[in-house]
């Protein structure tokens, strides 16, 4: 009786219900709302998402960004990378940043995650940070190349590597899957694409082991070739 009495409620319910507005066509969109979709589908939102709207069942925006490690963006990086040289030859930040074409406002943003800048308490004014890193790291198509990053893409690097070093041990390719897409700028604006190919990274690290014993052997020779060492999941580089 009582099953009978709901079924006929849910049937009302659903017939006195009001259609859906249509989805608009991409065409039909206001010019700034398609360079927002565009935008968010390329960072792998869906249009809800991409217009601050999500779905019940989907995350926000933001969480899907503070998701994913940071990577800055190229502009970001070599335009912030300039402004940091211009400060350590006297600059202030702000005459810097007026001669790159970047505000104030972004650099202290992202600057103190690049490790291009760090904020003295003392003198309450922001100082040129010396924080970069020369990495050696497998790129494409095959090369282990010598590049020089920021902070937040040397952590970044440092679990590729920790990365490459398991996938070998447990000969499993499938632990750098993550990286396959990544890609990576140095501080000169360079970009490089990270090496996931197992078979490629066993012949480069054979050719890297080669060249630290050779280099081992010859007689006076006092700088040794970068080794890693693994410390509690980060990455230390010796040259």
């Amino acid at each position: 009786m009582h099953n009978s009495i709901n079924k006929r409620l849910r049937k009302k319910a659903i017939r006195s219900k009001k259609p859906g507005r249509p989805r608009k066509l991409l065409i039909q969109l206001s010019p700034a709302y398609r360079k927002r979709l565009k935008s968010g589908k390329a960072k792998g939102l869906s249009r809800s998402q991409a217009y601050g709207h999500p779905l019940q069942k989907e995350a926000s925006a933001l969480a899907v960004r503070e998701s994913k490690p940071f990577l800055p963006q190229l502009t970001t990086l070599t335009k912030s990378y300039k402004v940091a040289e211009r400060m350590k030859s006297g600059d202030s930040m702000t005459h810097a940043a007026k001669i790159e074409g970047v505000s104030t406002s972004t650099l202290k943003r992202w600057m103190s995650k690049l490790g291009f800048i760090q904020y003295d308490a003392n003198t309450k004014r922001y100082l040129a940070a010396d924080t970069l890193s020369t990495l050696e790291v497998y790129v494409k198509p095959s090369e282990l190349k010598r590049i020089i990053v920021d902070k937040a893409s040397a952590s970044l690097l440092a679990q590729y590597l920790n990365a490459v070093m398991k996938a070998l041990k447990n000969n499993d390719g499938k632990l750098l899957d993550k990286y396959s897409r990544m890609l990576i700028h140095d501080v000169n604006g360079v970009s490089y694409r990270l090496v996931t190919d197992l078979d490629t990274l066993i012949v480069l690290e054979r050719e890297r082991k080669r060249r630290i014993t050779e280099s081992q052997k010859e007689p006076g020779r006092q700088h040794r070739i970068s080794e890693r060492v693994e410390l509690g999941g980060n990455l230390a580089f010796s040259a």
